[in-house]
């Protein structure tokens, strides 16, 4: 499976591909770069689109922050401040998986060492 297709089928996002193809190739190069190879192995397609969805979903969370969508509550006579709670869990989890990655490329930086 290509990492364009894994990228839409973890997103739901069959629209987007033309933004797919330029973060992917973004992606593609920070990991050579990373690991010191001129290949991407197979192994780390899935890691690729993975990085590609995070790129995505803090994308759209920025959209979302300048639109205002991300705000639920605001009051202003009793003072009621509500906000989301799902952008900050979203956040740390993206920080955890992102960590994970990092590990998953760092296996293949050691293992083609020259």
């Amino acid at each position: 499976m290509e990492i364009l297709d894994i990228v839409r089928k973890i997103t739901g996002d069959t629209e987007n591909d033309d933004m797919f193809s330029v973060f992917i190739d973004i992606v593609i190069q920070r990991v050579l770069n990373f690991c010191n190879i001129r290949e991407l192995p197979d192994e780390l397609r899935y890691t690729v689109a993975l990085m590609v969805k995070d790129i995505y979903e803090e994308e759209l969370t920025k959209k979302q922050l300048l639109s205002g969508e991300a705000v639920n509550s605001v009051s202003e006579d009793g003072r009621s401040v509500s906000f989301s709670s799902k952008l900050i869990t979203d956040v740390r989890a993206s920080a955890d998986e992102r960590i994970e990655k990092t590990r998953d490329l760092k296996r293949f930086k050691s293992l083609y060492r020259v």
